[in-house]
């Protein structure tokens, strides 16, 4: 079976950041759990448990704009944050503490993060 995209509609849409999504991580351990990352320097962890997702949880990368983000395959509650002028960001995000580990100038010329 296949369906065209026009015969696709959206389940819900999520407002929270105040500039562009640059990332989203879904994390496939806890399948109601998304985060997403963006131009105005946060991240954000929704529960989509419901049909009214809500932000559960938001961190200030404290890089100039988050680039991507990814959920660990091995730690599903840690995020790895790409940001702009080569900050690597790991964040625990069960953990009270903003972030659990800093990496300056990873790789000026990333866009993109992956974290297994």
């Amino acid at each position: 079976m296949s369906e065209s995209t026009s015969d696709l509609s959206s389940t819900f849409t999520l407002h929270a950041h105040d500039k562009a999504v640059t990332s989203v991580s879904y994390n496939v351990s806890a399948p109601n759990l998304l985060a997403t990352g963006s131009m105005d320097k946060t991240v954000m962890l929704w529960d989509l448990s419901n049909n009214q997702p809500s932000v559960v949880a938001s961190k200030n990368s404290n890089a100039v704009t988050v680039f991507s983000i990814s959920f660990s395959e091995d730690n599903p509650f840690v995020l790895a944050i790409g940001g702009l002028e080569g900050k690597l960001q790991v964040w625990d995000t069960l953990s009270e503490s903003a972030v659990s580990q800093r990496y300056e100038n990873y790789n000026k010329n990333r866009t993109r993060s992956c974290y297994n």
